[in-house]
């Protein structure tokens, strides 16, 4: 079952965290993040329509593939 935002203090994201990608830059991304076609996207662990700008304390860095 998912986490409520209320629960994982969901709230306006952090300089160099936040949970989706923000004007095209995804290096301070979440690793929970899921896009979507719609400028919201979900999280895998908290429940509703994620905003990218947005934070919450279950903020996991993405880890980037090796190229």
């Amino acid at each position: 079952m998912k986490k409520q935002k209320d629960e994982v203090q969901y709230s306006k994201g952090h300089l160099h965290s936040h949970c989706g990608p923000v004007f095209h830059d995804d290096r301070f991304s979440c690793r929970h993040f899921q896009v979507r076609a719609t400028r919201m996207g979900s999280c895998e662990i908290v429940a509703g329509a994620i905003d990218p700008e947005y934070w919450c304390t279950e903020y996991q860095k993405a880890k980037k593939p090796q190229q």
